[in-house]
């Protein structure tokens, strides 16, 4: 990376889309698994 901000990939859903773009995409896995496996009742919703 050369210190220049990405852009964040609104209305982007294709990973190729993203990686070709140079858009910013923060992988969020580990935080799902922590929150699925630390709670009995888990609600995930998407806008």
């Amino acid at each position: 990376m050369n210190g220049k901000l990405l852009t964040l990939p609104i209305g982007i859903q294709s990973f190729g889309k993203l990686r070709q773009g140079n858009y910013l995409y923060v992988d969020k896995t580990e935080k799902l698994r922590e929150l699925v496996m630390g709670s009995p009742w888990c609600f995930l919703s998407r806008p």
